[in-house]
């Protein structure tokens, strides 16, 4: 038996085809872009499927990540940078095949990848927060998806961890997400390289900010730059935040955290954990049982995830 995921992102939608372990036996992609109108982008989409199930017999269902909110009922709310709002993708997509589909935001079928075949399995109660542009996540209660009333729940990048701070792309000020995601650790660092001209970082950049990733500032750490290391300091602070916060509310088996900044593992984990550590050290309510992971799925829970959507429906 074999799913398809689909994962779409504001310049691609890749394609897989997954089997029951969760192995992607086969990947496309086609192009996307904010330019696209959403009944073009259908087709496109619809068209892809119907070369897939030509090619693959016994295909069970497809399932679709969407980077934005998504109803109880799969239908696509709202989107930044993508072209698709108010529409029943699902319904629409039957037009070009019978199989069963089933559509939810990109985060939470991230989660379910880790919940079914990677770093959550075996938990009944989890968490997934994934941390790049922004910061994403999954709830999972009880084997269940928790999804809210409406379908937004997981929202993590959205709680507030310093009132009246920086803006963030919600319209709120001082979320999780405007401190703690990837993109804005390298805002805070690009803010102060004028002042830290010496640093390893300016150099492996060539003073070019659009040079700057996480890849770069853990190669100026690995070199012992004190300005990277005190940055990376602060940032691990604003993620421990987050993670205690959720901890507190939600005392799970498992916090797993997802996104590129996670591929140097360890070197992220150890001294996160020494900062949650740190910022508990004083708390009556202890850490106790509760396991802080990294993901395991890295850029393929997307399509895992989003293949194994039926399970939950």
């Amino acid at each position: 038996m074999y799913n398809i995921g689909i994962d779409i992102g504001g310049s691609k939608i890749a394609f897989g085809v997954v089997d029951e372990n969760g192995n992607i036996v086969h990947r496309t992609q086609i192009y996307n872009n904010a330019k696209i109108n959403s009944e073009e982008q259908i087709k496109n989409i619809g068209e892809e499927l119907q070369k897939i199930i030509h090619d693959y017999e016994g295909i069970n269902s497809i399932g679709i990540g969407f980077p934005g909110k998504v109803n109880m009922k799969g239908v696509i709310l709202n989107a930044p940078n993508i072209y698709f709002s108010d529409i029943d993708l699902a319904k629409e997509l039957y037009k070009y095949t019978e199989i069963p589909i089933y559509v939810d935001n990109d985060a939470n079928c991230a989660a379910v990848a880790e919940y079914v075949h990677g770093s959550l399995k075996g938990t009944r109660n989890s968490v997934f927060i994934t941390l790049g542009t922004g910061v994403g996540g999954g709830i999972i209660i009880g084997g269940e998806l928790y999804k809210g009333i409406n379908g937004g729940a997981g929202e993590l990048g959205h709680q507030v961890i310093v009132m009246d701070g920086k803006q963030c792309g919600c319209g709120r000020r001082g979320c999780y997400e405007a401190y703690a995601s990837t993109h804005a650790w390298e805002k805070r660092i690009i803010e102060n390289l004028v002042q830290n001209k010496t640093s390893k970082i300016y150099e492996l950049i060539n003073g070019n900010p659009d040079e700057l990733n996480a890849k770069v500032i853990f190669n100026a750490i690995d070199m012992g730059d004190d300005f990277a290391q005190k940055s990376f300091k602060e940032h691990l602070s604003y993620i421990a935040v987050g993670i205690i916060n959720l901890f507190e509310i939600l005392e799970p088996d498992v916090i797993s955290i997802g996104g590129g900044i996670t591929a140097v593992k360890e070197k992220l984990l150890n001294p996160l954990l020494e900062e949650i550590e740190f910022q508990m050290k004083k708390c009556i309510f202890p850490l106790g049982d509760t396991k802080i992971r990294i993901a395991e799925l890295g850029n393929d829970a997307g399509i895992i995830g989003a293949a194994e959507l039926y399970r939950f429906k």
